[in-house]
């Protein structure tokens, strides 16, 4: 910016494009470290139990807060208990909404569902977006992997969190898209039934 004589403008709009990077790789470095983090034990001494659908909704009401044209819905009952660290968690749910906020047309419709279901509690994220081809569903998780075409500006390390988060908290995930129709992302944990802190 020192090298160029620059209209208030210009001005704005380049220190605007340089602040948006600046924001994706503190993103990307900050998501990098948790995922090592992760295979380096330093969130072992951290579980408590965790009311996975209370977490949801408050992540929820953060995100919806921030402005957009999407329609956000949140359909969770009671409380829905699982043995894990708060703050990956809230990852796990940034993460998969996300993601359908960012791929989900203006005017499109998100509904986010936290339940006990045959055991499990289930968290799950249906958008009614492009969807995913099929050939890219089995390296979707991948670290740095981009759908090809797809818009939107991801450092590809979000959807890898989520993976390793889900996986270091015992569960798993699994994903159920149509090209042109939408994609629902399903995390299934394991319950606990031990008095919740959070």
């Amino acid at each position: 910016l020192e090298r160029y004589e620059l209209s208030a403008d210009e001005l704005h709009r380049v220190a605007g494009l340089i602040r948006g990077e600046s924001v994706r790789l503190s993103s990307m470095v900050s998501t990098f470290l948790d995922l090592e983090r992760l295979g380096a034990g330093s969130w072992d001494d951290r579980r408590a139990t965790v009311d996975l659908a209370d977490l949801t909704a408050r992540r929820i009401e953060l995100l919806d807060a921030a402005g957009h044209d999407r329609d956000l819905e949140l359909d969770a009952g009671g409380a829905v208990p699982v043995s894990g660290v708060p703050e990956l968690l809230e990852r796990v749910v940034d993460n998969l909404v996300g993601y359908a906020l960012r791929y989900t047309p203006s005017g499109g419709h998100i509904r986010v569902r936290v339940a006990r279901v045959d055991g499990d509690a289930v968290l799950e994220v249906t958008d009614d977006g492009p969807g995913i081809p099929d050939e890219a569903l089995d390296r979707l998780f991948d670290r740095f992997y981009r759908v090809p075409g797809a818009s939107g500006g991801g450092s590809g390390l979000g959807l890898a969190l989520v993976r390793e988060v889900v996986d270091w908290h015992g569960g798993c995930i699994e994903i159920d898209s149509e090209v042109g129709v939408g994609s629902t992302f399903t995390v299934r944990l394991p319950v606990t039934e031990h008095g919740m802190t959070t």
